[in-house]
This record gives C-alpha cells, sequence and structure tokens, in this order.
C-alpha cells in the first residue's frame, strides 16, 4: 500500500480517480485503503469494491496488520471483531458481523 500511496502523491489530479491496491479472491474484490490504529492495533482499513453479497458493496472493515499477510484468508480479525467472510471464502449476511 505504501508503494502505490507515494505513486499516487507524485501524479496529478487527473490520476487520482484510480483505486487503490486491490485483490480478486472469493467473496469479492477488496480494496486495500490503507492503514489505521483501531482500539491500540495497526489494521488494515479495507472495502468490498465487488461482493457477491451485494449488502457488502462499499462497505469498511478492518483485519489485524500483518506485514506477512498476502492473501485474504491470511488476514485475521481485530479483536472483538469479525472478518465478513466464513471460513470457506464465502461472505458472511451483514448482520452476523
Amino acid at each position: 500500500h505504501d508503494i502505490f500511496a507515494d505513486a499516487i502523491r507524485s501524479t496529478s489530479g487527473l490520476c487520482r480517480t484510480v483505486r487503490g491496491p486491490s485483490m480478486s479472491c472469493t467473496p469479492g474484490k477488496v480494496e486495500i485503503l490503507g492503514l489505521e490504529e483501531v482500539n491500540g492495533e495497526k489494521a488494515f482499513v479495507l472495502r468490498f469494491v465487488q461482493c457477491r453479497d451485494e449488502s457488502w458493496i462499499g462497505r469498511i472493515f478492518f483485519a489485524k496488520y500483518d506485514c506477512h499477510a498476502t492473501w485474504f484468508d491470511e488476514l485475521q480479525p481485530l479483536a472483538g471483531l469479525s472478518l465478513p467472510w466464513d471460513s470457506h471464502g464465502l461472505p458472511r449476511p451483514l448482520e452476523q458481523c
């Protein structure tokens, strides 16, 4: 994400409509919006660009920061929260998260 953020900062405003880094995975297409501290814990800020469950499209969610994670199934939830997909990689209903 840092490489993308640095690159986009050095471009003209016309280029800034591009979406950040994303991954296409079983539940849908997930965009990495950045990093934040949530309840004292470093976290990825993510959002669904596309999702098998349309109610998740555009919704932001968080995952524990892991510099070694390379795929969505390597992400872990923050304490007290759950990730928006089940153990099979399918999206959970919004009301269950």
